[in-house]
C-alpha cells in the first residue's frame, strides 16, 4: 500500500474549502484535526473525489480504485486447478529426471575414484612380484582405504593365481560396481571387475601379474603348467593343473614338530641351543623351550608362520620341569601379514606349580577369523633365570582345500 502524504492532502482540503465560499464558511481546521478527519472519512467509506488510493488487489478480483465510498470490482479470475496441476506435474518430472541424473553422475565419480585408486595399488603389487616375492600386500595403503563407493581390504596377502591377482572391495554399492565395469578403458591396467557378490557388498578387481591386459592361456585338466597358467580354483599337482577345489574350515590335528621348519616356520626371540622353540610342539612332556632373554627385558616371544590359516578356539600351556620359570602373563596374537596383529586370547596372573609338567594356563580364543601367523607373548613380573614352557596344545580348525572334478564339458570350476 502506498504511504499517504497527509500534509499534501491537508493542503488540498484547505484549497478546496477556500474556493467554495467566504472565509467564514470554511471550517476552522488545523493540521492535527484535518488528519483525524481524513482518517475517519476513509474508515467510514466516504472520501472526497480528489482522493484516490491504491489498495492491495484481492485474489481472483481486480480493483479499479476507491471512489465515492465504494470499491469497484470486476469478475477477472486466476489460474484454473487443471493449469496448476499441469505445472506441478512438469515440475515433478523435471525433479525426478534431475535426481536420477545426479545419482548417475555421482556413481560414475565413485567408480572412477575406485578404479584410479586400484591402479595405484596394482602398481605397488606388481613391483613386489617383479622383485621375486611369492606374495604381496597393499598394507602401506591401509590408512587410505575408505572411499564413498567402497572400502579396500588392505589386510589380505595377495598371491599370483593364473598369472593374475585381485584386490578386494567391501561395502561396495551395486550401482558403483556396474559403473566400474563400464569405466575400464585403455588407460587402466584393470583386466576384469567381478560384481557377482555385489548384493553382499563384495567386489573384486583383477589385474595381470605384469599389468598387461592380454588374456592368459588357462590350463585344461592335467595340462602342464609350463604351457599355461592354472586358474585360481585349480589344484597344482606334480607340475600339472589338476582338480577344482573349494575351501572350508575343518578340525585341525596339531602336528608333531621335529624342527623349526617342519611345519611352517617357527621363530623365537631367543632360545638355548638345547631347548629350541619347536620343543613346544613336539608332543613330549619332558622336553621344553627355554629362553634366558628375560634377564634383561622380562619379555620373550615365539612366532609361528603356519602353512594354512587356523581358527584357534582353545589353548593350554604346560609347565616344564622347573617350577619357577613359567611366565606370569601370556598373550596370543593372530596376523595374516606378519605385521598387523590382533589379540585373540590371554591369561594373566599365572602361578608356578609345585610339581613339573602340569597345565598352568588354559584359556579360550576368538575363533571368528583364521590367521596364518600366531605369536605368543610371554611376560614375567620378576627377573629370574629365564623362562621355560614344556608344551603348547592348540584346539583349532584349519582352512583346507577340498578337491572336486571340473565340469566335463567346459572343464571349468563351478
Amino acid at each position: 500500500m502506498s504511504k499517504l502524504n497527509y500534509k499534501n492532502i491537508f493542503s488540498k482540503e484547505l484549497k478546496t474549502a477556500g474556493s467554495s465560499g467566504s472565509a467564514d464558511a470554511a471550517p476552522r481546521m488545523t493540521e492535527k484535526s484535518g488528519r483525524s478527519t481524513l482518517i475517519q472519512s476513509l474508515r467510514g467509506g466516504f472520501a472526497n473525489e480528489a482522493i484516490s488510493c491504491r489498495l492491495p488487489r484481492p485474489i481472483g478480483l481486480a480493483m479499479t480504485g476507491y471512489k465515492k465510498g465504494r470499491l469497484a470490482m470486476t469478475g477477472e479470475c486466476g489460474r484454473s486447478m487443471v493449469e496448476m496441476l499441469g505445472v506441478l506435474a512438469v515440475i515433478g518430472v523435471l525433479s525426478v529426471a534431475g535426481i536420477a541424473g545426479y545419482n548417475n553422475a555421482m556413481n560414475k565419480h565413485r567408480a572412477n575414484e575406485l578404479i584410479n585408486e586400484a591402479n595405484k595399488r596394482a602398481t605397488v603389487v606388481a613391483m613386489q612380484f617383479a622383485s621375486g616375492k611369492e606374495t604381496a600386500s597393499t598394507i602401506e595403503f591401509s590408512g587410505h582405504s575408505t572411499f564413498s563407493g567402497g572400502i579396500f581390504d588392505d589386510t589380505l596377502s595377495l598371491s599370483s593365481e593364473a598369472g593374475q591377482f585381485k584386490l578386494t572391495l567391501n561395502n561396495l554399492l551395486p550401482e558403483v560396481c556396474q559403473q566400474m565395469k563400464n569405466t575400464i578403458g585403455d588407460t587402466s591396467v584393470v583386466r576384469q571387475v567381478d560384481c557377482s557378490n555385489e548384493n553382499s557388498g563384495l567386489g573384486y578387481i583383477y589385474f595381470n601379474k605384469d599389468l598387461s591386459k592380454e588374456a592368459v592361456h588357462v590350463c585344461a585338466l592335467n595340462e602342464s603348467l609350463s604351457e599355461c597358467v592354472c586358474p585360481e580354483k585349480r589344484l597344482r599337482e606334480e607340475g600339472k593343473c589338476g582338480s577344482c577345489f573349494y575351501e572350508e574350515y575343518q578340525d585341525w590335528e596339531q602336528p608333531k614338530l621335529t624342527s623349526n621348519n617342519s611345519y611352517g616356520i617357527l621363530i623365537a626371540s631367543q632360545s638355548e641351543a638345547a631347548h629350541p622353540a619347536w620343543h613346544l610342539f613336539d608332543k613330549k612332556y619332558d622336553s621344553k623351550w627355554y629362553s634366558d632373554v628375560l634377564r634383561e627385558s622380562n619379555i620373550a616371544t615365539v612366532v609361528w608362520h603356519l602353512p594354512t590359516k587356523l581358527k584357534a578356539s582353545y589353548m593350554q600351556l604346560r609347565q616344564a620341569d622347573t617350577n619357577w620359570r613359567f611366565p606370569t602373563s601370556i598373550i596370543v596374537y593372530g596376523s595374516n601379514d606378519g605385521s598387523n596383529w590382533n589379540e585373540i586370547g590371554r591369561q594373566d596372573d599365572c602361578t608356578d606349580a609345585s610339581s613339573a609338567y602340569q597345565i598352568r594356563a588354559s584359556f579360550s580364543c576368538d575363533s571368528f577369523v583364521g590367521y596364518e601367523w600366531l605369536k605368543w607373548y610371554f611376560y614375567r613380573d620378576t627377573i629370574r633365570d629365564g623362562i621355560a614352557v614344556a608344551d603348547i596344545i592348540i584346539t583349532a580348525e584349519s582352512l583346507v582345500k577340498v578337491p572336486y572334478e571340473p565340469d566335463p564339458e567346459t572343464m571349468l570350476c563351478e
